[in-house]
């Protein structure tokens, strides 16, 4: 009888022992049902059916109920659904159900963390390392997870650089940012603004572009610069009376220290603007007005250079011939008396349909003798005169860019024919323009670039002079575009004789094939290649391309290549970079 009782209490023992072993292990209860309903959530949540989920572990808890695996699981699956308070309610049970496991505490932590209740976060990470035994394996980990959040909750001090840096570095540092980045620098703080407007390359550089600033903003900048002199000023897009408020402003301030002057697009007040020229004009250097309205192009020669004694660079793109239009420029023009400047660099463009520098030639370039770079647009050329006119007044000539509709040139010069040779040449047409008239612009030995827009015969001409001894071999850039006439022969000669060629372009280029792909092994300096708009390169040819250039281009373009298929594309992406190969196709609508 006593053993039987005792047996019965030892039975009583070892079923409690089960029970409370259950808490932990969901694979120990007697009942098979709620576990396989247990797989099936695991499963669901592996799948990211988290609502699904949910609803197969609450199945399970009526089936187990206070189970704490089960409880931590769903507090998951709540999570992943964003409903914190309900995943934060199921933590919480969790830690009720299991005091001494560490899985509750750390989902409670995380869920409190999440919701930016750092100190409610750490009070629950700190009570569970009281209760959590230290040999756990969690134990490293919720006090890995209190330090987080006690550095979430009191973050440490950043280190002003303004507080630290001696002045002559913080000053270095601004002068590589440019104007609208240092504005924005003065809204970090208090400190950073009183640099700003302490220190002198702050505002000497005004560039408002065409944002359409304010009068209010031009006049506290121009405030801001008093005593530091600005260098530069630099707007576009402005009407007539907020140009006549600007230029008020550069006299009122006295702006007489300005270097490099930029009204783009701009009407321009001709007097108010000639007066503020004249303030200006001992120090000023670059004047850049185009597109602009105002001025006119008798104006510079009238005035402009001669107020601005010091002027190295003027662009006057897209200005008027003259102010009034009863007047006509040729015959006003040849009135003045010319006189030498000091300008270097000359770019422009007139708006009109009469050829300009054609008959105004033999006086306009006298005022010129040092000029280096010219840039024009006209509506005819005659390439004699012009070289003539060049090498007579301008001996310094190193960059020629020239643009016209037609040329009026009838026996063009001997190759041989001394005068002026320049190293970067540009030329574009409206109509077919032969080779032949511009090779005596070019320094075949020293030329660095040639530019040729709608040329015809330059297949022949250039690989005659790349067959000279050094002919080509400084070449740096080379862009072709719509050169119809060329072969496949012409180009592999002229690019083996560019050893040192950097920048290619063939845009609907002839005589481009897989072929003269092939022959780039010679060219080992490429960085950047343009063969758009090609109906005969195929992938085999960007392979050979590639495998010969790799190691070098930083750029390949090939938009309108039809027969490049889009399996070489993605090779050649794999193997230049994604951001270095541009393949692009037109739609054409019909």
């Amino acid at each position: 009888m006593f053993k039987r009782k005792q047996s019965a209490t030892q039975g009583e023992s070892s079923e409690k022992k089960q029970k409370t072993s259950t808490t932990y292990n969901p694979y120990s209860s007697s009942t098979e049902l709620w576990r396989k309903v247990f797989m099936d959530a695991q499963d669901a949540f592996k799948q990211s059916k988290f609502d699904e989920a949910v609803a197969l572990f609450t199945r399970a808890l009526t089936l187990e109920p206070d189970h704490a695996t089960i409880l931590d699981c769903r507090s998951a699956c709540y999570e992943k659904l964003g409903d914190y308070p309900s995943a934060l309610a199921d933590a919480k049970k969790t830690i009720h159900a299991a005091p001494t496991d560490a899985r509750g505490y750390l989902r409670a932590g995380k869920l409190l963390s999440l919701q930016k209740k750092y100190k409610a976060a750490i009070k629950t990470y700190a009570t569970a390392l009281e209760r959590v035994k230290p040999d756990d394996k969690r134990y490293s980990v919720i006090m890995t997870m209190k330090t987080s959040a006690e550095r979430a909750l009191s973050p440490p001090k950043g280190l002003d650089f303004m507080a630290i840096l001696p002045y002559d570095v913080k000053a270095m540092i601004f002068s590589y940012l440019s104007f609208d980045r240092r504005v924005q620098c003065m809204a970090v703080s208090k400190r950073w603004r009183q640099f700003a407007l302490d220190w002198n390359g702050m505002w000497q550089n005004l560039d408002f572009g065409n944002r359409g600033v304010s009068q209010h903003t031009i006049k506290r900048y121009m405030s801001y610069a008093k005593g530091r002199h600005i260098r530069r000023l630099a707007l576009s897009d402005m009407e007539q009376n907020m140009m006549e408020k600007v230029l008020n402003l550069i006299i009122s301030e006295d702006c007489q220290y300005i270097e490099t002057l930029e009204f783009k697009h701009c009407v321009l007040p001709h007097t108010l603007f000639l007066r503020a020229l004249r303030l200006m004009g001992k120090h000023l250097v670059y004047l850049n007005l185009d597109g602009s309205l105002g001025i006119s192009f008798y104006d510079i020669f009238k005035d402009v250079l001669k107020m601005c004694t010091k002027l190295k660079r003027v662009s006057i793109k897209g200005i008027a011939p003259m102010m009034d239009n009863k007047l006509f420029l040729e015959t006003e023009f040849m009135k003045l008396e010319p006189y030498p400047t000091q300008v270097e660099d000359f770019r422009v463009e007139l708006q009109t349909n009469v050829s300009v520098f054609m008959t105004m030639g033999e006086k306009l370039f006298c005022y010129f003798p040092k000029l280096r770079i010219f840039e024009f647009a006209d509506a005819t050329v005659d390439f004699n005169k012009l070289h003539y006119l060049l090498a007579t007044h301008c001996p310094q000539l190193e960059s020629l860019s020239m643009g016209f509709r037609h040329h009026i040139t009838r026996t063009p010069l001997s190759e041989n024919a001394s005068g002026v040779q320049v190293r970067h040449f540009s030329v574009s047409s409206l109509a077919l323009t032969p080779a032949r008239h511009i090779i005596p612009f070019i320094s075949p030995k020293a030329v660095e670039t040639m530019i040729f827009t709608n040329v015809t015969g330059v297949g022949p001409v250039l690989s005659r002079v790349a067959s000279l001894p050094g002919g080509l071999g400084q070449l740096r850039t080379l862009h072709l575009t719509s050169v119809f006439d060329i072969d496949e022969d012409d180009l592999i000669s002229i690019i083996n004789a560019c050893s040192n060629l950097e920048d290619l372009k063939l845009t609907h280029c002839q005589g481009l094939n897989d072929t003269v792909l092939a022959s780039f092994c010679h060219v080992n300096k490429l960085k950047r290649l343009d063969i758009s708009q090609n109906m005969v390169i195929t992938g085999a040819g960007i392979k050979k391309l590639i495998d010969s250039q790799k190691g070098s281009l930083k750029k390949l373009i090939m938009n309108d290549c039809n027969y490049i298929q889009s399996d070489a594309v993605q090779w050649a992406k794999e193997q230049l970079g994604r951001n270095v190969v541009e393949c692009r196709r037109t739609v054409r609508r019909r």
